[in-house]
């Protein structure tokens, strides 16, 4: 992902004074921008005082930059509501400098001042779910009340996101301080309430970018270029080349009153680092499983191929008290268990690879694969750990899944195409790319279908080509298809066979069953890399309708 340049321009002009108590100052106003002060509202424009106990806030197709008396930048995005709760820097070295911010709606993206670089413990940033405490840094945050819209149109889960641009964060729920976390440049994170852990996630949401901002820059002149126009000239007068950066600017090492502080510096908007939306690719960010309401768990012993599903609409989804029951962090399975007996799995030691997310039909399916020193067991009670072929696991949060075929039409059919899923893995661990999968389903027969392509390269042995068939029909009021036959056709030297068998399960989530989710096995398909003997690949795949939907 790019980063945006950041650039500081420095101005020979003189800059009107500030007033010797105010927090702060605007160097932008775009469109509706106002504080609420003393339970007055007042306009804000450029060069406007901003005093400590103001509750600025942005019009839509608005926006404004702040810069604080201790050379901190804050810069909001449309409809966001931003208060100065407490801000008091008198000279910046005596520890009496205190910065609590609150985001109440919208969003913002920050470089924090000397507050934030002598005096840590005295900055907060306070949003309704959680309070965000900084080590020199500038991060971006949204906060989301069912009024976040993700890049399929979805609406997001409501909380707050952001990401840290540089330097680190920690971020604690505002009543759990146990659950304490710290994200680093490069991270993204989502925190769902005041007591849940914040969640990492893989990449940006859409919506934290700020469009809005995007436009204007798109339509300005090169940010570069004008940079280059403002400072690019050296004492002598020759033109120096001007060089792309993506470092943070230094913040002023002053440590004076506002009053007499030097402010031309910081008195041009600069434009803040964040990751554009044009950056990010279609698939948008990385949506989050909140309640899940099924799992899917597959892997090889050695002598058997284990599936193990649960939970679903007709269970009342997966609370933690359930018979089958399993906890989760994020978007990653982390046990499986039944009460009265086996199956079940621990990641233990274990890590998750392998992972992402994507939403599909409103709802959000995810996947992984476990790997190292998890811990499962089978129905019969045999526990193995370290598979090298590890476990594949995915989950969703569809509030349709077990919901039995009955919520389906009674005529026509679905076709569909792979949306996403963990890598297919071989029994030895020789990870391969999936480079196809359809399926249909007939709602009329309810006869299930599909096919796939993927390879898979064997260490001295060479790669294999595997072409996979499958298809059966669900039975009874049920919308899943278990055990149903697959055949495999392999060509390339990596190949044990030319042919062999296997089996697939297949589910659905949706009224009209949107997602069709497939996972498997190609028995014996594929060479060891000793040559001795014969292995398996295992495959999960999520897959999404095309037509009939």
């Amino acid at each position: 992902m790019k980063q945006i340049l950041l650039l500081l321009i420095v101005l020979a002009s003189s800059t009107p004074a500030w007033c010797a108590d105010a927090a702060g100052r605007v160097i932008l106003a775009i469109g509706d921008v106002t504080a609420l002060r003393a339970g007055t509202t007042i306009a804000l424009a450029k060069d406007a005082s901003i005093m400590s106990g103001d509750e600025i806030r942005t019009g839509s197709a608005s926006a404004a930059q702040i810069r604080f008396a201790d050379s901190s930048i804050v810069a909001l995005r449309a409809q966001s509501t931003f208060k100065v709760d407490d801000f008091v820097f008198k000279n910046g070295a005596d520890g009496s400098e205190n910065a609590v911010y609150k985001l109440l709606r919208g969003g913002l993206r920050t470089i924090t001042g000397l507050i934030g670089r002598l005096h840590k413990r005295n900055y907060r940033l306070v949003t309704p779910t959680s309070t965000i405490g900084i080590r020199g840094t500038s991060f971006d945050l949204v906060v989301c009340a069912h009024d976040c819209r993700n890049a399929d149109g979805s609406i997001a889960a409501a909380g707050t996101y952001g990401g840290v641009t540089h330097g680190s964060i920690s971020l604690t729920p505002n009543a759990n301080p146990n659950a304490s976390k710290v994200f680093a440049k490069g991270d993204f994170f989502f925190a769902a309430s005041t007591t849940a852990p914040p969640q990492p996630l893989l990449a940006p949401p859409a919506f934290l970018a700020d469009k809005l901002e995007a436009r204007q820059r798109k339509a300005a002149p090169s940010t570069t270029q004008s940079a280059s126009a403002a400072a690019g000239k050296t004492s002598s007068g020759s033109t120096t080349t001007s060089q792309a950066s993506s470092t943070l600017p230094e913040v002023p090492a002053a440590t004076t009153d506002m009053a007499t502080t030097d402010t031309s510096a910081l008195t041009t908007p600069i434009a803040l680092p964040y990751v554009a939306t044009e950056d990010l690719g279609s698939s948008g960010g990385s949506p989050l499983i909140n309640t899940a309401t099924g799992f899917i768990a597959t892997y090889y012993d050695g002598t058997t191929y284990i599936s193990i599903d649960s939970c679903g609409a007709n269970a009342g989804g997966c609370p933690t008290d359930s018979a089958s029951e399993f906890t989760t962090s994020g978007n990653w399975l982390t046990s499986y268990a039944n009460a009265a007996s086996p199956p079940k799995g621990m990641l233990g030691s274990g890590t998750v690879v392998d992972s992402g997310s994507i939403q599909l039909n409103g709802a959000t399916f995810s996947w992984g694969r476990w790997t190292g020193g998890f811990l499962v067991t089978d129905v019969s009670g045999n526990t193995v750990s370290n598979l090298p072929g590890g476990v594949l696991f995915g989950m969703t949060d569809d509030p349709t899944v077990n919901g039995g075929s009955q919520i389906w039409p009674t005529n026509g059919s679905v076709t569909y195409s792979l949306a996403g899923g963990p890598s297919p893995i071989d029994t030895a661990g020789n990870i391969g790319t999936m480079s196809s999968m359809t399926g249909t389903l007939d709602f009329s027969t309810r006869d299930v279908s599909f096919s796939a392509n993927l390879s898979i390269a064997i260490p001295a042995q060479g790669t294999a080509n595997l072409t996979l068939s499958g298809n059966g029909t669900i039975t009874g009021n049920s919308d899943n298809l278990l055990n149903a036959p697959v055949t495999s056709s392999c060509a390339g030297t990596g190949c044990a066979a030319s042919s062999s068998s296997g089996l697939f399960d297949a589910r659905f989530a949706g009224s009209a069953a949107q997602v069709m989710v497939v996972n498997g096995i190609a028995q014996n398909a594929v060479k060891t890399s000793g040559g001795a003997g014969a292995g398996s690949v295992l495959f999960l795949n999520i897959l999404k309708c095309t037509s009939g939907c």
